[in-house]
């Protein structure tokens, strides 16, 4: 009779801490899903400053990939280089900033780094978004102005 009674008070203390972690968890929200490629909007394209080297790689074929865990993010350009760049998801703001290399330009006034700040928000979402806008700046080169732009999500169910 002591082992049932035992056996009880068991499994009712495992039952009381599993609906206690069940209602803790019951208001916390999954970030939304940004995962995918996203395909960057031509109008950008040709505001590209041609003395930038640290946006060439979004003449052509301009895409983003991005990857998610939860918050964070890892960016994918499609460089030759295949640039990573990783960041956060916060509310509805995508933050990525990196230190990319810079391939031999003419002009070298920007050293051999550029520290790259990307800034994305969503367009219209309501939890699938589609739609993204940001701007693309390089604080330690002043040949890079900032550049906004655009891009839409691709369907990839294909």
């Amino acid at each position: 009779m002591r082992t049932i009674f035992l056996y009880i008070i068991l499994v009712g203390v495992m039952l009381a801490a599993l609906l206690e972690i069940l209602r803790a968890g019951e208001n916390i929200k999954a970030p939304l899903d940004v995962s995918g490629s996203w395909k960057i909007k031509n109008e950008f394209i040709y505001a590209l400053d041609g003395n930038c080297s640290a946006v060439t790689f979004l003449r052509r074929k301009p895409k983003l990939n991005i990857e998610q865990s939860g918050k964070y993010l890892e960016l994918k350009l499609n460089d030759s280089a295949n640039t990573i760049m990783n960041g956060t998801l916060e509310n509805d703001t995508l933050k990525f900033s990196e230190s990319l290399p810079v391939k031999k330009a003419k002009d070298n006034s920007c050293g051999n780094n550029v520290i790259v700040n990307l800034t994305l928000m969503f367009i219209n979402h309501n939890n699938s978004p589609d739609e993204i806008a940001g701007s693309w700046s390089t604080p330690n080169c002043s040949r890079c102005n900032q550049i906004s732009f655009s891009a839409v999500k691709e369907n990839n169910d294909q």
